[in-house]
């Protein structure tokens, strides 16, 4: 019983995934406007983030397990520091990004497309790195 109950939370979830984005490539197909396309970046933004913040989470899961076996605290505090250093980073370089651009205009919505980039790549590479089961 609590298998179906899981299996079904677990379905519903990818099917509202599945249509949220859905919702943002269709806000990408009308948007004619800058300001147009920064409501759609914005919509993507949150489907991104909250990916990267479930992926982030479970990798916390291992790092406390890791740490919990060894009687250590090294794991976690590495993952902290990294997921920081990340953030940093991120702000950073997406302002820089902009600004390199030159167009004042758009410059958010660059910034915003810069932080999409970088949350998927780092959300791919956390799956890749940490939840695979092949590493």
């Amino acid at each position: 019983m609590m298998k179906r109950v899981i299996t079904t939370v677990l379905l519903a979830a990818a099917a509202a995934s599945v249509q949220a984005e859905t919702q943002v490539q269709a806000c990408y197909e009308k948007a004619e406007t800058a300001q147009q396309k920064a409501v759609c970046l914005k919509s993507e933004l949150k489907l991104v983030e909250k990916a990267y913040n479930d992926v982030v989470e479970r990798v916390t899961v291992k790092a406390k397990s890791l740490d919990r076996n060894k009687k250590k605290k090294a794991a976690m505090q590495a993952l902290t520091r990294a997921n920081k250093d990340f953030n940093t980073y991120v702000k950073s370089e997406c302002k820089w990004y902009a600004v390199s651009r030159g167009i004042v205009a758009r410059s958010s919505n660059v910034e915003l497309s810069c932080r999409i980039n970088m949350l998927r790549v780092r959300t791919s590479n956390l799956e890749y790195q940490y939840l695979n089961d092949d590493n």
